[in-house]
């Protein structure tokens, strides 16, 4: 027993942004992303900054003037927004990889900081998903990850 396959509705179906697979992807990266934007929008739960730090010509660190208070994130813990720049630069796209390896190309869903090009991303959303040698990981897309699937 044969089946035939219409190849342009297969190619629809699975390939094309505005099928339903590709509907599907735009539905699920979405929910990625408001749940990304959640995480940024916690309250933090680490160190309280009443004041501003410089360092002088001789590397000494000295304490400035008094700003606005701001309770950063404890390690492991989503970064605590100060300005909300990075959780403006969220964004999500889906588009289709002409290189896919699914029937010569395949949709995707890019998220996070700078996912959608329209919105420049921030360069250091990496630095503080991985962190630093100086600074212990804030992330906040992996995490997201799991909080879309509830």
């Amino acid at each position: 027993m044969s089946v035939d396959i219409d190849e342009t509705a297969l190619d629809f179906l699975l390939n094309d942004p505005e099928g339903p697979v590709g509907r599907d992807l735009e539905r699920r990266a979405l929910n990625v992303e408001n749940a990304q934007k959640r995480l940024l929008s916690m309250h933090g739960g680490g160190r309280v900054y009443t004041t501003t730090f410089w360092r002088d010509k001789a590397g000494r660190l000295r304490v400035g003037r008094a700003r606005v208070p701001h309770q950063a994130s404890a390690p492991g813990m989503p970064p605590a927004t100060d300005t909300g720049r990075l959780r403006a630069t969220i964004g999500h796209v889906v588009a289709l990889d002409p290189q896919g390896a699914l029937f010569g190309s395949s949709l995707y869903a890019e998220i996070g900081s700078g996912g959608n090009p329209a919105i420049p991303g921030v360069n250091y959303a990496i630095w503080l998903e991985e962190g630093t040698r100086y600074l212990e990981p804030r992330p906040f897309l992996r995490p997201s990850l799991e909080a879309a699937r509830e």
